[in-house]
């Protein structure tokens, strides 16, 4: 399997701080705020201003991450360790999101 390329490993970053911004602005829980934006701000550091990723690359690989790079990863394991840790108390949070959505749309219909 070959590395892959500066512009995806960019457009990785991109979509993760996409996805973090998007979440932090749909949430009022501030344990969950700080959580997004702590890895949103680690990520948005590698990819703006004088920090700007620029991605050691070999032939348009992606070859070497950057201590930046390495700062925004920690950050987003954190983050993925802080989400599996709540969801691992549902067994299947996709069940019980789907059977608590399904109850609010019905009963929406009513008040």
């Amino acid at each position: 399997m070959s590395n892959p390329t500066e512009s995806q490993v960019y457009a990785a970053y991109q979509s993760v701080l996409d996805t973090l911004n998007a979440q932090c602005e749909a949430t009022t829980d501030k344990d969950a705020i700080l959580a997004l934006n702590a890895a949103a701000q680690a990520v948005s550091d590698i990819m703006t201003g004088e920090n700007e990723v620029h991605l050691e690359a070999n032939e348009g690989e992606f070859t070497t991450m950057t201590p930046g790079m390495r700062t925004a990863n920690d950050a987003l394991k954190k983050l993925k360790d802080q989400v599996a840790a709540i969801v691992s108390k549902f067994g299947d949070a996709s069940k019980v999101l789907s059977a608590i959505n399904q109850v609010l749309v019905l009963t929406g219909k009513c008040m």
